[in-house]
């Protein structure tokens, strides 16, 4: 369905632009959006109202990930598609190598059942549990489950579920801050800080993460990408949300660029013995668990709750959670703002 004929997005919203900053030169475009309440043009193409007369022998993409599942199946029954597809499926089809959520290699592998399992059973409550399931039963089995859990976007970073609600951290680690929003989200859930360390390696983005902390001056802007080592590597600089360190294959790209890569416990020596209070995110497009590795002192001697993204990989929603487990000191959530696999964030809280 995806080789090729026409295609149109059905939501005309945030996912929808971002779909189509990201989609490859070479592929055509979407002939146009289908959507439930809009009509008219968004982003320079036609909006159908759903239920319209619409053309025939088109591929549906889904690009709204934030509705009930039942209403995503019931839109697909509607326009006649047996197969949900969303965007990131066609990404992961056309641009593996570049699409920073493509879950790549998914043939049989030996021990994932129980990898699944461990990551499981990493999971405190129920909640995390059931969001994990779902999550699963989407990437492997292509199941929409009907009560995949979705929250809204605007409580990602609301601590106070897990206990940490107007918490005042001495010292914010943001990794990938892009636009330094994580910092707004936090104060809008309550929580406070002394000071924050933001890293952002795009050129870009970090040259306007500098220019939106001008005047907050308890934050300092670094230009490193976070992993196990230090040194310098290969980034694929795109300025969008998918910029991140270079993937194999993607050395030749015209957007790469060297940039310098660092450990946190390099960086936070000196930070550690005075035994702070630390909040770590880390949103860095699949390099979540090498950054993690590069913060083991940390990790198993500060005070520190964690923030995770785990929707790009595999490795990410299998590995990371049972890695925290591993040190013996946090508590281990998981939240979704998104169907599909997308949109999920674990929160590790340290146990004081």
């Amino acid at each position: 369905m995806l080789a090729g004929g026409p295609l149109a997005l059905v939501g005309a919203g945030q996912l929808g632009r971002m779909a189509l900053d990201m989609w490859p030169a070479n592929a055509p475009r979407p002939a146009f959006f289908v959507d439930s309440t809009k009509e008219g043009t968004f982003c320079g193409l036609p909006v159908h109202r759903l239920g319209s007369d619409l053309p025939a022998g088109v591929t549906y993409l889904i690009s709204a990930f934030k509705m009930p599942a039942e209403t995503a199946k019931a839109i697909f029954r509607q326009l006649g598609q047996d197969e949900l597809l969303t965007v990131y499926d066609y990404f992961e089809e056309k641009t593996p190598l570049e699409f920073s959520n493509g879950w790549r290699d998914l043939s049989e592998a030996p021990g994932r059942e129980t990898r699944i399992a461990a990551a499981r059973g990493a999971y405190v409550d129920e909640t995390s549990r059931l969001i994990h399931d779902c999550a699963c039963a989407w990437r492997y089995a292509r199941d929409l489950r009907a009560d995949y859990p979705v929250t809204p976007e605007e409580r990602k970073y609301d601590l106070s579920e897990f206990g940490r609600g107007g918490t005042c951290y001495d010292l914010v680690i943001d990794g990938g801050a892009y636009d330094l929003g994580t910092l707004a989200m936090l104060k809008a859930g309550g929580v406070t800080f002394d000071r924050v360390v933001a890293f952002e390696a795009d050129p870009a983005r970090h040259a306007d993460c500098v220019a939106r902390a001008a005047d907050m001056p308890d934050v300092t802007v670094r230009p490193e990408a976070l992993t196990d080592f230090d040194g310098d590597a290969e980034f694929l600089a795109t300025g969008l949300l998918s910029a991140r360190l270079a993937a194999p294959g993607l050395h030749g790209d015209a957007r790469n660029r060297k940039v310098p890569v660092a450990r946190l416990d390099s960086i936070l020596a000196d930070v550690i013995p005075d035994q702070p209070r630390v909040l770590l995110k880390l949103h860095i497009e699949g390099a979540e668990l090498p950054a993690l590795k590069g913060a083991v002192r940390l990790l198993a001697e500060a005070r520190v709750d964690i923030l995770l993204n785990l929707s790009h990989d595999e490795a990410s929603l299998l590995d990371l959670p049972v890695y925290l487990q591993s040190f013996g000191r946090f508590d281990i959530f998981l939240r979704s703002h998104a169907l599909y696999g997308e949109g999920l964030t674990l929160f590790a809280r340290y146990r004081d």
